[in-house]
């Protein structure tokens, strides 16, 4: 007699769900699946369970057939049909893991503690007209009369797990539980943005790496997601349901950093200790997917300089745009997949900055020392800063308000208006295509309507250089250089090489692992003393002191007195990930950190500021935004058809100042002056029979 029970109990869960098809069955981590009746979306499962739900008054037994179950915590009462809608439409619309496949089975948790949580009439028809069978409540709710009508079974249990997507097994051990498996969405990375994708490691702290592929396209890797439910979840937390990818230098427990280079992940690369700066993130209810891809060591690196790892596909365009400097792991991923919400990256000089203009997105670089940057793998800590980008305008804000709001750097005045004073280059503007120097005058011109800022024409070198060394910019750039050489040698290079040798007995080997640029670096850093460093670090200080007292007085009312407005990207000329192709005409190769090319160790041209404004803010320690205005039209070389490509704008502005540039965004957003943009080929929406776009 108890054995029928037992086997009527568990074996509800094959009959009354979806059926399921396992692709693996790897038994350590987890299992990729999919629902017979949507064979094109995949799932991942642990194998580890995150819940053991004990279940009053019924006995269970071991079972292998597995149940896709929904989750829902709610303070709401009643249940009805209007709740239960308007749950499961917003699950529909907003998340791209859970599905109606997992609705033949529900976890419901009443939260209150005052009152209990009951079923009216028209919550129990919604039931029975969506084809629920089985619903799990907690002991808040108060068990239906008709808990076992037409075929809907009610059972009480002792907890629940938080909102989601699951699979349900009875448990192994306990014949009175079932086990709760978390299930995650499985994304392809076909822009090669990540090195792995991360889940929660269960049990433990930190996170378990991944690298999915399937037998199909052995050469993509998948990463899986986890669903946006805990937005739902009645957490206060402001990032609560957000997913975002971390730039492989900064340390996630579980996760070894590799900084762009095998030989360092073998090395140095296990670590302990989430990075300060990421665990922020998670506290603040954000959940990281994985890693991405960066040039070895942060190095700025041409894409052709890239080795140990293929350098991340730019989605925008024709595919082969250049996505710029080290985040460009980082940026690819937030252009390319709506399935994040932002990317983490860094920025010395220009990582964020560069990447985010190129593929069109929101980028920031905050004060330098905003953010602890403990764990991060460092390439000068004189300018080193931990950023984002975004490609929607109020998530945006709300990182820049979140993440950075227990600094000691920014600002804490409130400011009654935002700066009137717009400095505009006039030795750096124009750009070279007007189509994009349209958006430029346009951007002027809104925030001159809008908010009352004033363009204010300055030649940025003649106002620069009484502060630069020997009033030389050549000789100010040697100097931000040098920081960079000094620092990566004797905090990276050399670690490296005397961990590599002791660990794998041949030092001289490591030489053969490293890309181009950071064999470079570590050769100049070498050659240095440290009264070169001591001198090249007074020159920055210097030239800070100077921007905070002659270019970005302090105002009061304003805390920065002026606004700094250039363009980091390319002058609206496409640049390319293949080397040969920035010599067609119209095209242009993308300047980082010197204004030759190649990969020799020739003296390279004498640098101008006007090319290299970015140096600016590095050195001043300012904060910066990147703004996408629009897209404009370029001949592509590899379809031989007109393509779009992103058109960008830098606002910089004192240090510490950081809120001034976020309250700007939002409501240069909130005006319509400004929009979010697109994932993908496009930035922004183009009338397909116009060939415009139609925002401009």
């Amino acid at each position: 007699m108890v054995l029928k029970f037992i086997l009527y109990t568990c074996a509800f869960f094959s009959v009354a769900s979806a059926t399921i098809r396992f692709l693996t069955d790897d038994g350590d981590t987890g299992n990729i699946f999919v629902f017979e009746n949507d064979p094109d979306k995949f799932y991942y499962a642990s194998t580890t369970p995150a819940k053991e739900i004990h279940i009053f008054g019924v006995a269970g037994s071991q079972h292998d057939s597995y149940s896709p179950v929904t989750s829902i915590r709610t303070s709401s009462s009643p249940i009805s049909r209007v709740f239960l809608e308007t749950q499961f439409d917003a699950f529909k619309h907003m998340d791209e893991v859970w599905s109606e496949n997992f609705l033949s089975t529900l976890f419901i948790s009443f939260e209150r503690e005052d009152v209990r949580g009951w079923f009216d009439e028209s919550g129990k028809q919604w039931l029975l007209d969506n084809g629920v069978k089985n619903v799990y409540i907690n002991d808040r709710m108060e068990t239906p009369v008709w808990k076992k009508l037409n075929n809907i079974v009610i059972r009480e249990v002792n907890d629940l797990p938080p909102h989601g997507p699951w699979l349900l097994r009875c448990a192994v051990k306990d014949r009175n539980s079932v086990s709760a498996y978390p299930v995650y969405g499985l994304m392809e990375d076909e822009h090669q943005a990540f090195t792995v994708g991360a889940i929660p490691n269960i049990g433990h702290s930190g996170y378990m790496r991944t690298n999915i592929t399937l037998k199909s396209n052995p050469n993509i890797q998948f990463i899986p997601i986890p669903s946006r439910m805990s937005a739902w979840s009645g957490r206060t937390l402001p990032l609560a349901g957000m997913r975002f990818a971390v730039k492989d230098i900064f340390d996630v427990k579980g996760l070894a950093t590799g900084a762009g280079s095998h030989a360092y992940r073998k090395a140095l690369g296990q670590v302990e200790e989430t990075a300060p700066s990421i665990q922020r993130l998670l506290d603040l209810g954000a959940s990281i997917v994985g890693k991405t891809r960066t040039s070895q060591f942060a190095h700025g690196a041409q894409p052709w300089e890239y080795a140990d790892f293929e350098y991340s596909w730019n989605p925008r365009g024709d595919g082969y745009l250049t996505a710029g400097a080290s985040s460009s792991g980082s940026a690819s991923a937030i252009a390319a997949y709506d399935w994040i919400d932002f990317a983490v990256g860094s920025d010395t000089r220009g990582s964020i900055r560069k990447p985010a203009a190129l593929v069109g997105a929101f980028g920031l670089r905050p004060s330098h020392g905003t953010l602890d940057m403990k764990g991060v793998v460092p390439l000068s800590e004189e300018m080193d800063t931990a950023g984002v980008f975004a490609r929607d305008y109020i998530i945006f804000e709300a990182l820049g308000r979140n993440w950075y709001a227990n600094s000691d750097i920014i600002n804490r005045r409130p400011t009654l208006r935002l700066p009137k004073n717009l400095l505009y280059p006039i030795d750096h503007f124009p750009l070279q295509n007007p189509d994009a120097q349209m958006f430029i005058e346009r951007f002027k011109h809104h925030l001159r309507k809008h908010l009352n800022i004033v363009p204010k024409p300055i030649n940025m070198t003649d106002t620069l250089t009484p502060h630069f060394p020997s009033q030389s910019f050549e000789k100010f750039h040697t100097m931000s250089n040098r920081l960079v050489e000094w620092r990566s040698w004797q905090s990276v290079g050399k670690p490296l090489y005397r961990a590599y040798a002791q660990k794998f007995g041949a030092e001289e080997l490591i030489d053969f692992e490293l890309d181009p640029v950071p064999h470079r670096m570590f050769k100049k850093g070498k050659q240095l003393t440290q009264s070169d460093f001591v001198e090249a670090l007074a020159a920055k200080r210097k030239f800070e002191e100077a921007l905070n007292e002659e270019v970005f007085p302090f105002h009061a009312k304003t805390c920065s007195d002026s606004i700094f407005m250039y363009d980091a990207s390319t002058g609206g000329r496409p640049s390319f990930r293949v080397e040969e192709m920035n010599t067609f005409e119209d095209a242009t190769q993308l300047v980082l950190t010197s204004p030759a090319t190649g990969t020799n160790d020739e003296e390279p041209t004498e640098p101008k500021l006007e090319h290299f404004l970015h140096y600016v803010g590095s050195m001043g320690g300012l904060p910066e935004v990147t703004i996408p205005l629009g897209q404009v039209q370029y001949k592509s070389p590899v379809t031989g058809k007109l393509e779009y490509m992103p058109v960008a704008v830098q606002l910089a502005t004192r240090k510490g100042c950081d809120g001034v540039l976020y309250e700007l965004v939002k409501e240069l957003g909130d005006k319509g002056v400004i929009k979010s943009v697109l994932a993908g080929k496009e930035a922004y929406e183009v009338d397909t029979t116009t060939k415009k776009k139609k925002w401009v």
